[in-house]
């Protein structure tokens, strides 16, 4: 992390995975692990996750984790699965993020971000931020973070694991208790192949096991007897390694609810494939916006092409999940729901969502989501025409919304609040 003196081989990191010990690992302060059975699990699921994988080069992305290069082939969903990389989809793409012709209250303090790698980009130890032709960037995922947890599947599965019977972020059951969650989202029900917004980036305190996220929901219906499924993106803060208290970048998926095995974030079990050459770092810190000070956003989104989920971020195609991972569910052709805000998960008391503020506080102040758009079944990408609020917790969050609003923000929604116990 950001305290280390300097990056362990990968080498080197593989052969401590080897000799690694329970009696060792469950001495550490922060340690929780149930056993030595669910030691030895994770261990193993390490011992996979890298067997034959080759690094050429690491460096620290500007949070502090290790990112370490590998090539494509051998990434999780691409290694001895015998399956061929697919080629990117074709124009269009969506829109490059503009801060021009902006609504009155936001006139002024937003700024394009920059891309987390750049072949001129160095690390504080002096390595290139960049990976070589051929490789993608992959966060390193060490035996020390997954000791924090209980066990594998709530490493796997983060905050999600807690609302196997929730439907997803977009319509929650209301629930309480440990593991209870709370929303400000905005949705429309509809048939779609995807979407896309400009998610603005907040950096709020969490406390402890708690974890907030800002995120977009492409996903089934509410029917019943329907196996949930979705694929996911936004950002993460919070909720145990590899979150942390920086904002960081995830996409995720789930073809059976949030059971164990049937999903996962990033590149910590098979599905995304990344594609060589992205600017960006699936678990990567995001650069967060000043309250009353410049306003940072990233343009993200998925797209069903070409028999795909295609991950958009910060103007460039990341990677993508295969339709074939949904087992011929609802996911492997549609999405009934398009879903947008904010979520909060329960460890004593609800963290803020967003900034912290609530809508009323207005641009700079309160989180925004903007050129929300959906691509319908059978359509273009197009502006969404009609958002709606999901349940609604005023005493803690909220959801303003315009739909359709006669500026470059098309339809755009503030949301969020400062969480507490009473929500």
């Amino acid at each position: 992390m950001a305290d280390q003196e300097s990056i362990q081989p990968f080498k080197e990191f593989q052969d401590s995975i080897q000799s690694a010990s329970h009696d060792t690992f469950r001495l550490h302060s922060d340690a929780r692990i149930e056993g030595k059975e669910t030691f030895e699990e994770m261990r193993s699921y390490l011992l996979t996750l890298y067997e034959g994988v080759e690094v050429p080069h690491s460096f620290l992305e500007s949070g502090g984790h290790i990112v370490d290069c590998i090539p494509a082939e051998q990434q999780p969903s691409l290694r001895n699965s015998g399956l061929k990389p697919l080629p990117p989809p074709p124009e269009p793409t969506p829109s490059e993020s503009t801060y021009s012709g902006l609504p009155a209250f936001a006139a002024k303090n937003s700024e394009p971000p920059q891309p987390q790698l750049r072949p001129d980009y160095r690390d504080r130890f002096g390595n290139q931020m960049w990976c070589p032709a051929g490789t993608i960037p992959m966060i390193r995922t060490t035996l020390q973070q997954l000791s924090t947890h209980d066990t594998l599947h709530t490493f796997l599965h983060g905050s999600r694991r807690l609302q196997d019977s929730e439907a997803s972020g977009a319509v929650p059951r209301t629930a309480t208790g440990v593991g209870s969650k709370r929303y400000a989202t905005a949705k429309q029900d509809i048939d779609n192949l995807g979407g896309f917004s400009n998610i603005n980036i907040w950096k709020p305190q969490v406390l402890g096991n708690q974890a907030i996220m800002s995120q977009q929901w492409y996903q089934t219906p509410q029917q019943p007897f329907l196996t949930f499924q979705s694929v996911e993106c936004g950002y993460q803060i919070g909720g145990g390694p590899p979150f942390d208290a920086f904002p960081r970048l995830f996409v995720y998926y789930t073809k059976r609810g949030y059971q164990p095995n049937s999903g996962g974030y990033n590149l910590v079990r098979p599905g995304f494939e990344y594609l060589t050459g992205a600017t960006s770092v699936l678990g990567g810190a995001l650069t967060a916006s000043q309250s009353g000070g410049n306003q940072f956003d990233y343009q993200m989104g998925f797209s069903l092409t070409g028999g795909a989920w295609w991950f958009w971020f910060n103007g460039e195609w990341i990677g993508y999940y295969r339709t074939s991972l949904f087992d011929g569910g609802r996911l492997a052709s549609s999405a009934g729901v398009a879903a947008f805000g904010g979520e909060s998960t329960w460890f004593g008391t609800f963290p803020p969502i967003g900034s912290g503020a609530f809508p009323t506080a207005g641009f700079g102040k309160a989180a925004y989501q903007r050129n929300v758009t959906v691509t319908p079944v059978g359509s273009s990408t197009q502006v969404v025409a009609n958002l709606v609020p999901g349940p609604q917790f005023p005493s803690c969050f909220n959801t303003v919304i315009a739909n359709n609003s006669p500026s470059t923000w098309g339809t755009f929604f503030l949301f969020g609040g400062p969480g507490g116990i009473q929500c």
